[in-house]
C-alpha cells in the first residue's frame, strides 16, 4: 500500500486516457451540483447538447471522484483520492478473502496483499491506462469472493458480502460485474457441490440476486436503452477483439504495457505443483486451489486466438474488446492461489522462517511491479494549465471537450457534425422565426425556462438531443416534441406569450431499476439486522 500511495503522491497519472477520465469525472459532478440524482445526463458534451453517458457508463469511480473532488476543491486530486481508497479496498477485501481461502493463515493473508495490490496489470489500469473504472471494479470484486467462501460456515454473512461485492463491481465497471457474477456462481457451486453442502445454495442465489437488483437502476436502462446508442463503434477498428490477442510472452513480460511480468506465472506454476502433489487432499483450501487453477487455465485459454469461436458467439464478451483485459481477473485469481500455495508449502517451517519468505515475496512482488511504477507520470505542465479551467462547464462547452474515445454514447439519431457547427453564442435555442421574442430565465444543461412570446405558430430547436427522459411544458402542460433532421428537440410554440420549460428526468426504465434496487437493498438491510441479532 505504502508503494501504491507513493506512486499517487504525484498527483493524477498522465496515461493513455487521462483527459477523458477527469472529463467524465467532471460531468458527473456537474450534473450532480444541477440537482440530477442519480446523474443520467451529461450536460455539457458535444457543446452543451449534452450525452446519456450516465446511463450507460458504471457510475461508481465518478461518483466518488467527483464527490471527493468537491470536498478537496480539486477534480484531479479527487480522483488521486478515490484511486487511494479503491487501492485501501482493494488490500482490506484481498486480505479477508485471503484469510478465509487459506484456512485463516494470515501469513497468506499479508502475501495476497502484496500480490494483489502490486499486481502491474492493476498498476497499468491505475498509473498507465487510467482505466478508472476497471481499476475500481477490481479493488471491490474480492468482496464477492469473500461471501462466496463464507458460504458453507456462516451463510448469511456469506450472501451480505457476496450481494455487496457484485453490486459494487456492476457499479464499477458493467463487464467485470458481469464476469464476477459468472465466477462467483461457479465458485460457490464448486465449493459447496457435495452432499449436505448444497445447502448453501439457496444463499448463493439469494446472495446473486440481491447483488443484481441493488444494481438494477444503472444496468436495467443500460440494456433497454442500447439500442438509442452507437455502441457497435465499439466494436470497430482496433476495438475488435480479432486483432488483440496476445502471446503468452506478451502476458508475462514487460514490453507490453498489460504485462504481469515473471511473479504471476511463476505463482501459477508454483500452485500448479501444490494442487498436483495434495490431489488427493479434501480440505477446503485444497479444493479452493484447485478451482482457482481451473479458473486460471479457463482465463488463460480466453486469452488465446483458439477460442475465437467463444468470443464470437458468448453475449456481451466482445464487447470487452481486449482478450489481455482478462488479466485482471486472472490477477485476482493468482493471488488467492499464490496466498494459498505459499501457506501450505511454508507450513513445516518455523515462524522466523515464514517471516523471512513472506518478506521475500513482498521484495519480489515490488520488483515484479517496478517497470510500471516507474513508467507512471504525473501531468506536465501542458496537463497542468490545461487545468486551470479545462473542467469548468462552460470550458467542457467551449473546446468540445469528449469523454470517451469513440462517440458510442451519442444518441443514434444525433449529428454531432450539426453540434460542432453550432456557434455557442446562439446558446440554447439554435432555431427560430424572426420576430419572436424569447426571455431566457433559467439555462442549465438538463433544465430551460423560458418566457416566449410570437405572433403566429412557430417552431423552437434547442441545443439539446432528444432522448428518453426529455419533457416539455408550455404553460405548464405538457407539450410534444419531436425530433429535427439533425437529432434535437424541436417544439412548436402557439401564438401569444408563452411559459415554455425543457427539463430531463429519469427514463422509465431507470425508474423501474431505482424501484428495483431500492426494494432490494431493504431486504439487504433486513437480512444484515437477522444476521446480527443471530450474532453469526
Amino acid at each position: 500500500m505504502l508503494v501504491v500511495l507513493a506512486a499517487l503522491l504525484r498527483g493524477f497519472p498522465q496515461g493513455h486516457d487521462w483527459t477523458f477520465e477527469l472529463v467524465r469525472v467532471a460531468e458527473y459532478g456537474h450534473a450532480l451540483a444541477s440537482g440530477q440524482l442519480p446523474p443520467a445526463w451529461a450536460e455539457n458534451l458535444y457543446g452543451g447538447h449534452g450525452s446519456p453517458i450516465f446511463l450507460y457508463y458504471a457510475p461508481l469511480f465518478a461518483a466518488v471522484a467527483s464527490s471527493a473532488g468537491s470536498l478537496i476543491g480539486s477534480i484531479p486530486w479527487g480522483a488521486v483520492a478515490a484511486l487511494a481508497g479503491f487501492a485501501g479496498i482493494a488490500a482490506w477485501s484481498i486480505r479477508r478473502a485471503a484469510f478465509l481461502a487459506s484456512g485463516g493463515s494470515t501469513e497468506g493473508a499479508r502475501i495476497a496483499v502484496a500480490l494483489y495490490v502490486l499486481h502491474p496489470y492493476l498498476l497499468c489500469d491505475m498509473l498507465l491506462r487510467n482505466a478508472n473504472a476497471e481499476f475500481a471494479a477490481l479493488c471491490v470484486a474480492p468482496l464477492a469472493l469473500c461471501g462466496v467462501l463464507e458460504l458453507r460456515e456462516r451463510p448469511r454473512w456469506g450472501a451480505l458480502w457476496l450481494s455487496s461485492g457484485l453490486a459494487l463491481t456492476t457499479l464499477a465497471h458493467n463487464l467485470t460485474g458481469v464476469g464476477m457474477t459468472v465466477l462467483s456462481l461457479a465458485a460457490g457451486l464448486w465449493l459447496n457441490r457435495r452432499g449436505e453442502e448444497r445447502r448453501a445454495w439457496i444463499w448463493l442465489g439469494l446472495g446473486l440476486l440481491l447483488g443484481v437488483g441493488m444494481a438494477a437502476f444503472f444496468w436495467l436502462p443500460a440494456v433497454a436503452l442500447q439500442d438509442l446508442v452507437r455502441t457497435e463503434t465499439m466494436l470497430l477498428g482496433k476495438f475488435d477483439f480479432h486483432h488483440q490477442f496476445p502471446d503468452l510472452g506478451a502476458l508475462f513480460g514487460y514490453e507490453k504495457f498489460y504485462g504481469a511480468g515473471w511473479l504471476p506465472a511463476a505463482l501459477l506454476l508454483t500452485a500448479a505443483f501444490v494442487a498436483v502433489r495434495e490431489r488427493s487432499a479434501n480440505d477446503p483450501g485444497a479444493q479452493t486451489l484447485r478451482g482457482l487453477m481451473l479458473g486460471a487455465v479457463l482465463l488463460l485459454l480466453l486469452m488465446q486466438p483458439l477460442t475465437t469461436f467463444v468470443w464470437e458467439h458468448l453475449p456481451l464478451l466482445a464487447y470487452l474488446q481486449f482478450p489481455w483485459r482478462l488479466q485482471g481477473p486472472l490477477a485476482l485469481l493468482t493471488a488467492l492461489a499464490g496466498a494459498i500455495s505459499l501457506t501450505r508449502l511454508l507450513a513445516p517451517l518455523d515462524s522466523s522462517r515464514r517471516r523471512i519468505v513472506e518478506v521475500a515475496v513482498l521484495l519480489m512482488a515490488i520488483g515484479n511491479a517496478a517497470p510500471h511504477l516507474l513508467d507512471a507520470r504525473p501531468l506536465g505542465p501542458r496537463a497542468q494549465a490545461w487545468l486551470t479551467d479545462g473542467l469548468e462547464a462552460g470550458s467542457i462547452r467551449r473546446e468540445r471537450s469528449a469523454a470517451t474515445v469513440l462517440d458510442e454514447y451519442l444518441p443514434r439519431s444525433a449529428s454531432k457534425a450539426a453540434a460542432d457547427d453550432t456557434p455557442l453564442e446562439r446558446g440554447s435555442i439554435v432555431a427560430q422565426a424572426a420576430g419572436v421574442r424569447i426571455a431566457v430565465e433559467e439555462d442549465r444543461g438538463s433544465r430551460l425556462r423560458m418566457r416566449v412570446s410570437t405572433e403566429g405558430p412557430t417552431d423552437l430547436v434547442f441545443a439539446r438531443w432528444q432522448f428518453p427522459g426529455w419533457h416539455a411544458q408550455i404553460d405548464g402542460s405538457e407539450a410534444e416534441m419531436r425530433s429535427d433532421p439533425h437529432g434535437r428537440i424541436q417544439l412548436t410554440v402557439p401564438t401569444g406569450e408563452h411559459q415554455v420549460e425543457l427539463r430531463f428526468g429519469a427514463p422509465p426504465s431507470r425508474k423501474i431499476g431505482l424501484v428495483i434496487s431500492g426494494v432490494t437493498l431493504a431486504i439487504w438491510i433486513g437480512l444484515l439486522q437477522a444476521a446480527i441479532r443471530r450474532g453469526t
